[in-house]
């Protein structure tokens, strides 16, 4: 009986052990499975490709987890050459020449901005100091308004304001002016009309400060033509740009109207560099004004203004007349005084050729034949009361202007005062002799 049960423990050892070496074999299975798992690499997850490259962001090109395709790249050369008008960009090549094309273009211009905006803030800053010391303090100015436009100094805009000192009595005088009266007053003493001009002239005309006589000094005329040359760079070019874009515009309107289908392409305003690399923002082709505002004459006004000078001009040669004289005539007055003038001319003076030609030269004849056939056959009704009165102020200008000695002009001015008297009463009892002598008997 013992020899049985000893047999049996040994056989039940003996499945134990089994058991524990199974169990030892599926974890060393198992740990090695996990191991594997995890030498495994996973996979690498590219970046999204960004909606727009611009200056702003351009420093994405060099990220190597963004999949730059070559048709996006070719739309981002496409776009420099149209937003920037930088024709020199190449649409074609490999990807790798395309990115890097693209990455220098931005990397430059960035660059250049950044020092084109160091150096146009030294020019503002020296456009601000060349002003004058009144341009912050309008206090110091000792008159209080411009003397040609005579707005009140406070009142002048930074842009159109100039200043500068000089000593009166051993202390300084500070004075304060609207930058296009000084510069018109210095154009006018100069004898020219442009700024242009008075920087081509070697020797400036001195000019006489308007509130003291004193002779403004050259320098003076120097700064005032820096700060016109200075504001004209540092805003013609945002002027141009600013056309180009409203051309641009108007060109996208008109083919939405032709095609509806067409989209307009924005361009961005913010950076636009123009032919010579420069870039701007947009504001006007010089903010100072030079040109003087002039009263606008109607036709009226400037009729009457001619005739007042003609009548100036007689008066000058040493007679004694009145423009209304003229101005009060009528149509059919004014048909008389061209006939009478032209007969007194050819018959009632008993003019010689000779005397004829130097009063009017070469040929002294100062009447048009057209209308010396006109009123020989009376067909007045071709000539308009505008017609006569400009025949007749032509012939006036004519016989007082155009010989080359005073006394000849002296006495076709007497011609002309005589046919007057014939027509206009107050003329005839302001000269009566001169209506004596011409009158019918």
């Amino acid at each position: 009986m013992t020899k049985i049960i000893v047999r049996k423990k040994k056989q039940d050892t003996e499945e134990q052990q089994q058991e524990q070496e199974g169990q030892q074999c599926n974890t060393v299975i198992v740990s090695s499975l996990l191991k594997s798992k995890s030498k495994v690499k996973p996979l690498k997850q590219l970046k999204q490709l960004p909606e727009v490259i611009s200056i702003n962001n351009y420093a994405l090109l060099l990220d190597n987890d963004i999949d730059y395709k070559v048709l996006d790249l070719k739309k981002m050369c496409s776009k420099i050459q149209k937003d920037y008008e930088y024709k020199k960009m190449k649409t074609t090549g490999t990807k790798v020449e395309m990115k890097q094309n693209i990455y220098n273009f931005y990397n430059q211009t960035f660059h250049s901005i950044k020092i084109q905006l160091k150096f146009k803030s030294h020019l503002r800053r020296k456009m601000i100091m060349l002003r004058g010391p009144a341009l912050k303090n309008r206090e110091i100015c000792i008159n209080e308004t411009d003397f040609y436009t005579m707005d009140p100094i406070r009142e002048i805009p930074d842009a159109q304001f100039y200043s500068y000192e000089e000593m009166c009595g051993g202390k300084a005088c500070c004075y304060g002016f609207d930058i296009a009266s000084i510069c018109n007053l210095i154009l006018n003493d100069n004898g020219v009309d442009s700024v242009a001009n008075l920087n081509h002239r070697l020797i400036w005309t001195a000019s006489s400060n308007p509130y003291n006589r004193s002779i403004i000094p050259p320098n003076i005329t120097r700064d005032i033509l820096k700060i016109i040359k200075l504001d004209r760079l540092l805003n013609n070019k945002n002027k141009k740009n600013e056309n180009k874009n409203k051309n641009k515009n108007s060109k996208n309107k008109n083919n939405n109207n032709n095609n509806n289908n067409w989209n307009e392409n924005g361009v961005d305003g913010n950076i636009i560099l123009d032919n010579n690399g420069e870039s701007g923002s947009g504001s006007g082709s010089g903010n100072i004004v030079i040109d003087l505002p002039q009263d606008v004459l109607t036709p009226q006004q400037r009729y009457r203004q001619n005739v007042l000078h003609l009548f100036q001009n007689i008066n000058l040669l040493g007679h004694y007349s009145d423009p209304d004289w003229f101005l009060h005539l009528t149509y059919q007055q004014h048909i008389t005084f061209l006939r009478e003038l032209m007969d007194i001319w050819n018959y009632r003076a008993e003019l010689s050729y000779n005397a004829r030609a130097s009063i009017y030269p070469p040929y002294g004849n100062p009447f048009p034949h057209h209308i010396t056939g006109w009123l020989t056959h009376q067909f007045y009704s071709y000539l308009t009361l505008e017609t006569i009165v400009n025949i007749n102020m032509t012939i006036i200008e004519r016989l007082t202007t155009t010989a080359m000695q005073e006394s000849d002009r002296c006495l076709g001015a007497n011609f002309i005062l005589c046919a007057l008297t014939l027509v206009s009463i107050p003329a005839r009892e302001a000269l009566p002799w001169l209506y004596q002598s011409v009158m019918y008997t």
